[in-house]
């Protein structure tokens, strides 16, 4: 039983990859603030609660805000890049490159035994909700789950 405990402990500590991306996103600032000179306070119980409310977050926000514009440049960096090759197909007359088609996961209408429905139709929201996901998941595997990180 404490091993069924134990497991379901860590997985919800370790979660999934964004979960584990955070945590090593919290490790990183926390470790920067050890390797500093700010290691004895942070080290000391009695000044431990200033490093912990003054600077851990300060720094975790600029962090972030960091690694934001970084994936804010990167996406400006491929639009442009896509546009130069747009441009440079068209000046040669060749016809524009097939877009890339989401994988839309729609849950199929359960139609019941018996019934003598023909057509079943899916609700829009749920298709515009299913191509949200599939947007998502996109740019998480373009640019990573990192541009998700929540904020304390």
């Amino acid at each position: 039983m404490a091993l069924v405990a134990q497991y379901n402990i860590v997985r919800v500590l370790v979660g999934d990859e964004l979960k584990r991306d955070q945590f090593s996103f919290i490790y990183e600032v926390h470790a920067q603030v050890y390797d500093s000179a700010l290691k004895d306070t942070y080290l000391n119980p009695k000044h431990h609660r200033a490093v912990m409310e003054a600077v851990v977050p300060e720094l975790t926000t600029f962090k972030a805000m960091l690694l934001i514009r970084d994936n804010d440049d990167k996406k400006a960096a491929d639009i442009e890049k896509k546009k130069k090759k747009k441009e440079q197909r068209e000046a040669l007359g060749l016809s524009e490159e097939e877009s890339e088609e989401l994988v839309l996961d729609i849950p199929q209408p359960v139609v019941k035994a018996g019934s003598r429905k023909k057509k079943v139709e899916i609700d829009p929201e749920v298709i515009e909700e299913a191509r949200r996901v599939a947007l998502y998941k996109k740019e998480l595997a373009t640019y990573g789950v990192s541009r998700f990180i929540i904020l304390f």
